[in-house]
């Protein structure tokens, strides 16, 4: 009924489209068709592509789907992670054979630990009163305790915790990173902290909803470890307070995509103690080192000193019994994970609020998410040799390649640019790093054991196996101080199972991780006009990201380096300006009634737009128009273009369906624009869409005014 519906439009709306496509072939293969039923069973053909294209393409969709009730969203993306985590899921419960490596022992003894959840309850809260003990107590416990505060640290609270939880940091952060102006060396990184909820939210106030529930979350959780409940809603709610004043002295991120900062803010330890004299640093640095650093005495990069500075004046504001009960809390709240379901049960009333679902996840989706997320590599490399072809490695390889080359003429035809500095970025372009599928080293065996080799697990306790795994987590990131640096380190690329990809600055690398290439985003075996559309969109978006706000500051060695003309920058900003008030236009008027936020957006809508364009001109450099050989259609799609396809697929791939509470939080916080405004900004700033779909100039999918930059 649906094909013959999508008919109907075509023939009523695209006569010449099946004229022109007469002659040619049909894809009959299983993936063509999936493909096609697909694309056909998203889009509303009821919709004037030329009113509301991502409608069009997924009106059906959003109109048909139900989330589950356990999940934020449903779409493209959501289903492939589902059939990813079930591959994942086979790996973990598959019983160990003989012989096989230390690695693979670790991974399902974590696994099988998370697994026992009887034994996980039996042990309730104890393990983590346990620790509390170990970091000086939990101050709302002791509502008769008669305390000395006066010989309360601040300091030695905040390293015991760090060592006892690997938290990464109350009120900062404190890891190693590459020197943004020199990625050769590794340097000490000081940071401002993740706070237990976004700032976004705590800046709103007591009253808003998500921040009422999360202090629920605060007093309920202290009421189970043994608080009374009044009490606890007294010293919870000044807890609640100085995370929002902390909020408030926090860079936000609009002002961190700014990295000019970065070009005098190395300090040594001594500089670093008289500039910032609330905190003995040395001492700091001492109690969350492992002992195989110790002897560093290299500069430390302050990432945010006007933080620090403020923070050490906002503690001094505070009673010492509140700062405590609010670190306590927050190593409380890092620990939730691991503990039993009676305070599981408690974080998923503050979930609801925060991202609407109503359903707890399966134990094992946990489970998988827990230890993905630590022995990543251990993980990934069972699963590239299991699940991954390397065929398709080889295509999307040649695809990024295509993708990145297309980005010199893009680079030369741009007028707002001047020579020396499209030289610069085509030099850029030229030495874009491809980190495609996975490292040849995850299929070593004897490299993935290397690398766990000092991994001691704790046999018989899940959460003190967790510790332990953090600890060696912990303990690996800081020896990068002390060991020779390597440009593109396998050990950082193990996250091969997201469905994500990504751009590195300081690495001028481009990744897209095995999971993501396959359908719906990427097969072997489907006209290049789909994956095009597709994977070919992703691949250009990252390669983008090289040259959008962020990226821009970054040299073709990934170093911190400036190398625009100036009259070139201001072009640069005038362009992207233009893009952000675009984006600030979009309005969400069917769920929460808030608009984008096109400055946090613009790195993202800058690679969406520009990718678009990538993946465009590298399609019609392989099929001009009038292609002598041209590709076969879909079944029961021969009333479009390839063209139209192409396009068609790109915006499938962003037919999403989100529950309200989720939105609000990606709006308000994240760095992308919902998906339907993705699309339509695209579209929109499309010049050959008009042309491609028979739209109008003036019709709201392509409009007169048109946003660029690259």
């Amino acid at each position: 009924m649906q094909r013959a519906f999508v008919l109907c439009f075509i023939l009523g709306t695209l006569r010449e489209n099946i004229s022109a496509s007469v002659g040619r072939n049909v894809c009959n293969s299983r993936i063509c068709h999936e493909t096609a039923n697909r694309l056909i069973q998203y889009m509303d053909p009821s919709v004037s592509p030329c009113h509301d294209f991502y409608s069009f393409a997924c009106g059906t969709f959003i109109k048909n789907s139900v989330i589950a009730n356990n999940q934020d969203s449903i779409g493209p993306s959501v289903t492939l992670m589902e059939t990813v985590n079930e591959q994942l899921k086979t790996i973990l419960d598959e019983p160990l054979k003989p012989g096989a490596p230390k690695f693979e022992h670790d991974l399902k003894k974590l696994y099988r630990l998370c697994m026992d959840q009887d034994k996980i309850n039996a042990r309730g809260i104890q393990p983590a009163v346990e620790l509390l003990r170990k970091v000086g107590g939990w101050p709302v416990l002791e509502e008769k305790y008669d305390r000395n505060w006066n010989v309360w640290s601040l300091l030695e609270t905040e390293i015991a915790v760090e060592q006892i939880v690997h938290s990464g940091g109350i009120f900062f952060q404190l890891g190693v990173g590459k020197d943004f102006l020199d990625n050769t060396k590794i340097r000490i990184h000081l940071d401002q902290p993740t706070l237990g909820l976004e700032p976004e939210f705590l800046l709103k106030g007591p009253t808003e909803p998500v921040v009422m529930a999360y202090y629920e979350f605060m007093v309920d959780t202290a009421v189970l470890f043994g608080a009374k409940k009044n009490y606890a809603a007294i010293k919870m709610v000044d807890c609640l307070f100085l995370e929002i004043e902390i909020a408030k002295i926090m860079t936000t991120q609009e002002e961190r995509r700014d990295f000019s900062r970065f070009y005098e803010n190395k300090y040594t330890v001594h500089q670093l103690n008289t500039m910032i004299p609330w905190l003995n640093w040395a001492r700091a640095l001492d109690g969350m080192m492992p002992e195989s650093v110790h002897e560093f005495t290299d500069e430390i990069i302050v990432v945010e000193p006007d933080y620090l500075r403020k923070l050490g004046k906002l503690l001094n504001r505070y009673p010492k019994e509140v700062v405590a009960n609010y670190m306590t809390w927050r190593a409380v709240e890092s620990m939730v994970e691991v503990l039993s379901d009676d305070i599981g049960k408690l974080k998923f009333d503050f979930d609801i609020a925060l991202w609407g679902v109503t359903e707890m996840k399966p134990r094992w989706e946990k489970c998988l998410l827990m230890v993905s997320t630590r022995l990543d590599l251990a993980l990934a490399s069972l699963y590239v040799k299991k699940f991954f072809d390397g065929n398709s490695k080889r295509r999307a390889m040649e695809m990024v390649q295509r993708i990145r080359q297309q980005m010199l003429p893009e680079i030369d035809d741009v007028a707002w640019m001047d020579q020396t500095t499209k030289n610069f970025a085509k030099l850029k372009a030229n030495t874009i790093i491809r980190n495609v599928g996975y490292a040849e080293q995850l299929t070593s065996v004897a490299e993935v054991d290397k690398f766990y080799s000092k991994l001691q697990m704790n046999p018989a306790n899940f959460m003190e196996a967790v510790i332990d795994v953090n600890r060696f987590i912990n303990v690996h990131s800081w020896e990068k101080l002390v060991r020779p640096v390597i440009k593109h380190d396998w050990r950082d690329y193990g996250n091969v199972f997201v469905i994500n990809a990504y751009y590195d600055h300081q690495g001028n690398s481009i990744e897209f991780p095995a999971a993501i290439l396959q359908p719906p985003y990427f097969h072997a075996d489907l006209p290049l006009y789909i994956n095009f559309g597709t994977i070919g969109s992703i691949m250009g978006h990252e390669t983008t990201h090289g040259f959008d706000d962020k990226g821009s500051q970054f040299n073709h060695e990934g170093k911190l380096q400036p190398w625009w003309d100036e009259r070139s920058e201001a072009n640069f900003n005038q362009q992207k300006q233009c893009m952000i008030d675009q984006y600030n236009a979009f309005n969400d008027t069917k769920q929460t009634m808030m608009t984008v936020n096109g400055a946090n957006s613009q790195g993202e809508n800058i690679a969406d737009n520009g990718g678009l364009k990538l993946a465009w001109k590298s399609y019609k450099r392989m099929f001009p128009d009038h292609p002598p050989n041209p590709e076969p259609s879909l079944p029961g799609l021969e009333g479009f273009t390839p063209d139209q396809l192409f396009l068609l697929s790109m915006a499938n791939m962003w037919c999403s369906k989100t529950r309200t509470e989720t939105l609000k939080l990606n709006i308000l916080t994240g760095t992308h624009a919902p998906d339907e405004f993705r699309v339509k900004g695209m579209i929109m700033n499309f010049r050959d869409f008009g042309k491609i779909f028979q739209c109008p100039q003036g019709t709201p999918m392509n409009p007169t005014h048109k946003c660029y930059v690259w």
